[in-house]
Order: C-alpha cells, then sequence, then structure tokens
C-alpha cells in the first residue's frame, strides 16, 4: 500500500531507534516526498530545437531500423623500423 508523506513520518517516529538513525530517515522522506520545480530549458535551447531533438530522440529509440554501424578505419600498413646504420650511407669514391 502505498502510504503519503504524513503516515510515513508517523510510522517512522513510531520506530524504536536510535535519535540520529531516527533523524537521517526522517530526512530521506522529506525529501523523497518533495516536489522538484520544473526546469526551465529556455536558457539552454530555443522551443524549436527542443522539440525538434525530442522528435529525434523518439525515433532513435522506437524504430525498428538499426543505425548503421560507424565506418572501421583500416588499420596503417607497418612503417619499417629504420636503425642509425640506415641514416649513414658511406660514399663512394
Amino acid at each position: 500500500m502505498k502510504k503519503t508523506k504524513e503516515e510515513m513520518i508517523a510510522t517512522v517516529n513510531a520506530l524504536e531507534v536510535d535519535d540520529t538513525v531516527k533523524i537521517g530517515l526522517l530526512e530521506d522522506v522529506a525529501d523523497s516526498f518533495e516536489e522538484a520545480a520544473p526546469v526551465d530549458m529556455s536558457g539552454y535551447v530555443s522551443k524549436e530545437e527542443y522539440d525538434e531533438l525530442k522528435r529525434k530522440y523518439i525515433e532513435r529509440f522506437t524504430s525498428s531500423t538499426p543505425e548503421p554501424a560507424p565506418a572501421v578505419e583500416e588499420p596503417e600498413e607497418e612503417k619499417k623500423r629504420i636503425s642509425i646504420e640506415d641514416l649513414f650511407v658511406e660514399k663512394e669514391d
């Protein structure tokens, strides 16, 4: 059964536990039932941009066609290691 905030507080107050534990539980109950203020997104994106992002998000996760996998890069050819001897060439007279 779902309880209201007041019922939860009464239940916690009825517990025979240390006051520190009881205070912690009461804080958790109060925080859990507290309603958050709606977030104003107008400072981040315009309504049109938000609607477009929302539409793309919904399409992405509700469409049955998977997105193409990113292209796999081909490994570069193995480079020849050069030694110090390769840097010096003997002059022919």
